[in-house]
């Protein structure tokens, strides 16, 4: 009894200083229904009071961990200021890259909260990703290159579904746009069979850069 109060008492807390942009987010989100936004924000609250407790030694573990190298805000972009997070998608493929999905799940959203705080996402402003598919060097000095095992892409799969599952009723209407380069066949393959799972809205967010538009 006395964890569910202080649970709600979380999720009011949090419910007091709810943006108006928030609202609009979760308004969008549920297609204009004031009822349905309203208690999506209230499972919300409540999500935020159960999933969003990091002990201080999970937070030492994500302050010290390797996927802060793979996962990161680079801040916002000069053209239309949009907080954009980089994601090293190369160094995910490294068994020293914690692949548990609840764990990184855990970590990406506590990445988002940092983003919270820093530039305002989610309450003011929302954001941009860029997958970066180059080569990446791992703290050891072994560059990671893309690989064409397809055995991963199960993992892919259930990664996904987990991710999913927690971003997109608790972040609506927060990605802007993503940018994915360069977009190798291995990749975009990868990507065909594991987004079938996203929102058709979402999907379209995705843009693919290939190596050769880059370096033209």
């Amino acid at each position: 009894e006395n964890e569910r109060s202080a649970s709600n008492n979380s999720r009011d807390e949090w419910l007091n200083g709810v943006t108006d942009i928030e609202i609009l987010r979760f308004v969008r989100f549920y297609n204009g229904q004031p009822k349905r936004a309203y208690e999506g924000l209230l499972k919300h609250g409540e999500w935020r009071a159960s999933y969003l407790t990091f002990d201080k030694e999970l937070e030492v573990e994500f302050e010290k961990s390797v996927l802060n190298d793979e996962l990161f805000w680079m801040g916002p972009t000069k053209d239309d200021k949009c907080p954009t997070l980089v994601i090293r998608t190369q160094l995910h493929m490294d068994e020293d890259y914690h692949n548990d999905p609840a764990f990184f799940a855990k970590f990406f959203v506590w990445v988002l909260e940092k983003g919270r705080e820093m530039y305002g996402v989610g309450t003011e402003n929302d954001a941009c990703l860029i997958m970066d598919r180059t080569d990446a060097t791992r703290r050891d000095g072994v560059i990671m290159t893309d690989n064409f095992d397809l055995t991963v892409i199960p993992n892919l799969i259930n990664l996904f579904q987990t991710m999913y599952s927690v971003m997109y009723h608790n972040y609506p209407e927060l990605l802007r746009k993503a940018e994915v380069f360069p977009s190798s066949w291995f990749f975009s393959t990868c990507f065909k069979l594991t987004s079938g799972i996203l929102d058709a809205s979402l999907r379209k967010r995705f843009s693919f850069v290939r190596e050769r538009e880059i370096s033209d």
